[in-house]
């Protein structure tokens, strides 16, 4: 009887994961900038090299490849989002059916790893221009390999001419082809020729120029925008491997695989190998968006490196593809069941079309009401009002760093965390002539523009359309629109035809609603209908603490909080369930969640400065001062970052300074709180802590007279209580 191939079993599983792990709704911020670069084009019959969508930078050098945006429009115009949304499992199936064919002699390991690496490929091969570079990349490495001599050499060519105007990924594929000409030096006239292929495009020489100039807005995009941040290989972010129902955990078991597949290459003498392996696994812990870049070598490289270990289990292969089957089974089922996007706090959902957090009806109300052009808004709206409103209301900004630069991107971070009357919105709507504010109100992607609440409060600004998705203020009496009351007005529920997952989505966006709004007895009972329908949301348990939490119902909003942490770890579950043990004094525990927290952010500035704070309460000083350094060096707020926060590098200062002030190390206080002084703390409470740490400071080196003047400071900015007594008291007892 003729044996029963396992390895087609297995490359089928995969594939069918891939394509139930692709198929889901337009969610990504970028596509839609691209469709309406893709219509300019056609509609003008030219392309542009300055940016026509904004009013904030109109005319300023804007360089992209076009065919991207040219091939989203077509399939728009042929099918709308429907058929667009299609395009995301083709190209997800398209890449692992090459890896898989690059894998075939080994296919039951080839597809394991595949499996492991679907979820960064879907990721990475959603609708937007990027799709075309993780497929291209997997097509040139699958040319490539193994021994980098193509049987077609004259697709190289080709291959880039079609690259270098899809999307600027392209140089990726250059410096991939270049390694491989380094090991085999026969190819470099197929190298250069590739390299000239890659100036066919409509603007030169020039693309280049536009990359050079966009690589250099990495340096403050890095620490703000989540997939040009780098990841960090930390024990909390490594202990995610074990949920496995949770697309992170792919990528981790992935990385161990191939750390024993790089030893055992090392082992092999596999240098070359092994050497590209490592530099892609390194990329990806520079930059979190080059995770597919790294799963796609994997999955063609390790099956070769650990080929030689050459261990042999009878019935393994066949217990290898029951236990990817049943793994594969779990995550379609996820996935298709739409548990695994509410569970991991994703904007997309299973099927087709566009994703329910896009504000169309809040667009229609713009248009349809004729309300005035100058439009503000927040930076992950920017690329769908690009889309949808422009060119008849340009935007004020999009994901396109290039026409914008940092300037304007950090004072648009900054003016969504700050109220109607501070002086930097006095300035923006002076410059910009704002009168029109779309806040977005989805709890995952929304509140960024603007705090809704302070500017419906505002006599300056009128509150003319609400739903779960978007708020639509205007500006005085720019609009002849009646103003509606947001503490009273009612939210519209779907149809009782919706599916679960809308009446979900639904409940737990007008709960966050009325959450800020203060309606509590509503969030409550939005958020408990929601809780009904799907349990196992972490977001929802956060919010649902927060509730608790404001309404000191204390244990109810630490169960809440530990709930959340059970069902995925996260950062902003943990610092939430540390925050509210932090106002309890239980700031041991406190500081291990502040901890966890920081272990698994991308940014964890914040959360070191909160755990030096805690872990200084709790009489750790020692702890503290090293979490203090942690949080400053970690800080992205310097250069024109700096804007965002100006108190926090003295915040960080201030609780190192009295942090030496407990170890006695005076002069190092004395430094530390001095410079945080100098940096104009943000609010008289951190202005009283430095200037009290100060009189400690100095008493301790033996400098009065500094001391008097720094307690007479603190004293005059409303300090006061058995402190400043006993600080008085030790002051007298000191000669001047």
């Amino acid at each position: 009887m003729k044996p029963v191939r396992l390895g087609p079993w297995a490359a089928g599983a995969a594939l069918l994961y891939t394509a139930f792990a692709g198929f889901h709704t337009l969610a990504d911020y970028d596509v839609w900038w691209q469709l309406a670069s893709g219509r300019h084009w056609l509609a003008t019959g030219h392309l542009t090299a300055v940016d026509v969508f904004s009013y904030t930078a109109p005319g300023a050098p804007w360089i992209y490849p076009p065919g991207s945006g040219l091939i989203f429009y077509l399939l728009y115009k042929a099918g709308g989002y429907t058929l667009l949304s299609l395009l995301a499992p083709v190209a997800a199936v398209s890449t692992v059916a090459l890896l898989l064919f690059a894998g075939r002699s080994a296919l039951l390991t080839t597809a394991w790893v595949a499996v492991l690496a679907v979820p960064s490929i879907a990721w990475r091969t959603a609708v937007r221009a990027d799709l075309f570079t993780t497929v291209l990349f997997a097509a040139l490495l699958v040319m490539l390999y193994p021994d980098a001599t193509p049987k077609r050499p004259w697709l190289l060519p080709l291959l880039f001419l079609l690259w270098a105007n899809l999307h600027p990924g392209f140089v990726i594929g250059l410096a991939l082809l270049g390694f491989f000409t380094l090991v085999r030096p026969r190819l470099w006239p197929w190298t250069l020729l590739s390299a000239a292929a890659t100036l066919i495009n409509p603007f030169g020489w020039r693309i280049y120029d536009a990359i050079w100039t966009q690589s250099r807005a990495l340096e403050y995009q890095k620490a703000f925008i989540g997939e040009w941040g780098s990841l960090r290989l930390t024990v909390e972010q490594a202990l995610t491997i074990f949920h496995l129902r949770h697309a992170a955990s792919g990528f981790w078991i992935l990385l161990v695989i191939a750390a024993v597949a790089m030893l055992a290459g090392l082992y092999r003498r596999q240098w070359w190998r092994v050497l590209l392996l490592c530099v892609m696994a390194v990329a990806c812990f520079v930059f979190t968006r080059f995770q597919a870049l790294f799963a796609i070598t994997a999955a063609v490289l390790v099956p070769d490196l650990l080929a030689g270990l050459n261990v042999r289990v009878r019935f393994a292969p066949a217990v290898s593809l029951a236990v990817l089957l049943a793994f594969v089974t779990l995550r379609s089922t996820d996935l298709a069941t739409n548990r695994a996007y509410l569970a991991d706090s994703d904007l997309n959902s299973f099927g087709t079309g566009i994703a329910p957090w896009y504000p169309e009806r809040a667009v229609r109300f713009i248009r349809e009401h004729h309300l005035p052009r100058q439009l503000y808004h927040d930076y992950n709206l920017g690329g769908y009002l690009t889309w949808a409103l422009a060119p008849e209301y340009p935007v004020f900004i999009d994901g396109r760093a290039l026409p914008y630069g940092a300037d304007l991107f950090f004072k648009q971070q900054r003016l969504g965390a700050l109220g109607p009357t501070s002086p930097e919105w006095t300035a923006a709507l002076d410059r910009w002539k704002i009168s029109t504010l779309l806040i977005s109100t989805h709890r995952y992607g929304g509140y960024g523009a603007a705090p809704l609440k302070a500017f419906c409060d505002r006599s300056q600004f009128r509150l003319v359309y609400l739903d779960e998705t978007a708020a639509v203020l205007v500006r005085g009496d720019a609009s002849e629109l009646p103003a509606i009351d947001y503490r009273t007005v009612p939210l519209q529920a779907p149809p009782a035809s919706a599916s679960w997952v809308e009446r979900f989505n639904f409940l737990a966006d007008a709960g966050k609603l009325y959450y800020l709004f203060e309606r509590d007895g509503e969030a409550e009972q939005a958020w408990t209908a929601a809780a009904r329908i799907f349990p196992d949301d972490p977001s929802l348990h956060l919010d649902l603490g927060q509730l608790r939490h404001a309404q000191g119902r204390l244990p109810e909003a630490e169960a809440e909080f530990r709930r959340a942490t059970s069902l995925r770890p996260s950062p902003t579950f943990w610092y939430a369930l540390g925050d509210l043990l932090y106002r309890q004094q239980r700031y041991a525990e406190a500081a291990d969640c502040f901890g966890r927290s920081a272990g698994l952010a991308s940014s964890p500035h914040q959360n070191y400065r909160v755990r030096a704070e805690a872990l200084l309460s709790a009489g750790r000083p020692g702890d503290a001062v090293r979490a203090a350094d942690e949080a400053l060096a970690a800080s992205p707020y310097s250069g024109p970052a700096a804007v965002l926060d100006w108190g926090f590098t003295a915040r960080a200062l201030t609780v190192r300074g009295l942090a030496h002030v407990v170890l006695k190390d005076f002069p190092a206080a004395v430094a530390g709180l001095e410079r945080a002084a100098s940096l104009q703390p943000p609010d008289a409470r951190t202005a009283i802590r430095i200037h009290l740490g100060l009189t400690e400071a100095y008493l301790g080196a033996g400098r009065p007279a500094d001391a008097r003047r720094a307690l007479d400071r603190a004293v005059a900015l409303g300090a006061q209580g058995p402190a400043v007594d006993q600080l008085r008291l030790r002051l007298g007892r000191v000669p001047e």
